[in-house]
């Protein structure tokens, strides 16, 4: 099976990317009083408490969820940046609603993108919407230039994106778990 593995760096560089550009975003228009999304807000608390309550076969349903979307020839780029657009907006509202509190500014914002994206599990779970992100694009590149599409290949890229997904979730309840732990 040919892997593309530039593509998949690049779609991987570009999660990252997408997700800050949006949380950076959200924390500006949330400073300059445009966005509240004080619901959501509300929603991704009371998942974080369940999530922490919860095993890795929670968090494993929630992200796996938006991972399929991904995966979705044609339409998975669009759920791609539909999920880590709202996600990062979301991030940002929470470090500019939180600033009061804090008083740590925009640096709240990059600490939540911090956290969000670049321990552990948000490394493995990035990296399995991008395989998804690939395994899409992959089928609908190969129907728009008129070539043989390989669902195999489809297939057993979404089947590694699930593995890496579910080792995430079970990373992220480990961290949730040593948070509780100590407190925060």
């Amino acid at each position: 099976m040919n892997i593309n593995t530039r593509m998949l760096l690049l779609y991987y560089l570009a999660t990252f990317v997408l997700l800050l550009a949006s949380e950076l975003i959200g924390y500006a228009l949330t400073v300059e009083g445009v966005l509240d999304l004080a619901s959501e807000v509300n929603g991704l608390e009371s998942l974080h408490l369940g999530a922490s309550l919860a095993t890795a076969l929670f968090i494993f349903e929630h992200n796996s969820i938006i991972n399929l979307a991904i995966s979705i020839p044609f339409l998975g780029p669009i759920a791609y940046v539909f999920s880590l657009g709202e996600t990062g907006l979301v991030l940002g509202y929470a470090a500019a609603s939180l600033n009061p509190y804090s008083g740590m500014g925009i640096y709240g914002s990059f600490l939540a993108y911090v956290v969000t994206a670049l321990f552990p599990h948000g490394l493995l779970e990035l990296l399995a919407y991008s395989i998804s992100l690939y395994a899409s694009m992959d089928v609908s590149l190969s129907v728009i230039r008129h070539e043989r599409v390989n669902p195999i290949r489809w297939l057993v890229l979404l089947l590694i994106s699930m593995a890496v997904l579910l080792a995430a979730a079970a990373i992220e309840s480990l961290e949730l778990g040593l948070v509780r732990s100590i407190g925060l």
